[in-house]
């Protein structure tokens, strides 16, 4: 008569607290965990240079140091900021002429 698979009941504790732990390190798996949402999407920065590309019914604009106007060509051309200035938000100074 063949003797058993296990000589002893040591070994069979061992091989069933092996079998445990191998099911609980595979129950946990980083796939099986709840993926966090994406964070919201923010506006890009409105900014002198792409003010215009972003409202296109404005002729001329400006952030208090620099003034922008839309040339022939669909083009910003801007001033040169002054040295003791301290720049706000754009705003549209003057709207597109039909």
């Amino acid at each position: 008569m063949p003797g058993p698979m296990f000589k002893s009941i040591a070994a069979r504790r061992l091989c069933w607290l092996a079998a445990a732990l191998t099911l609980l390190a595979t129950a946990g798996r980083a796939d099986d965990a709840p993926v966090p949402p994406a964070p919201p999407l923010t506006p890009p920065e409105i900014t002198l240079f792409n003010f215009g590309a972003n409202s296109p019914a404005c002729q001329t604009w400006t952030n208090a140091c620099q003034i922008c106007t839309r040339l022939p060509d669909g083009k910003p051309g801007c001033s040169t900021p002054g040295i003791a200035c301290t720049p706000v938000e754009p705003v549209c100074a003057a709207p597109k002429l039909p």
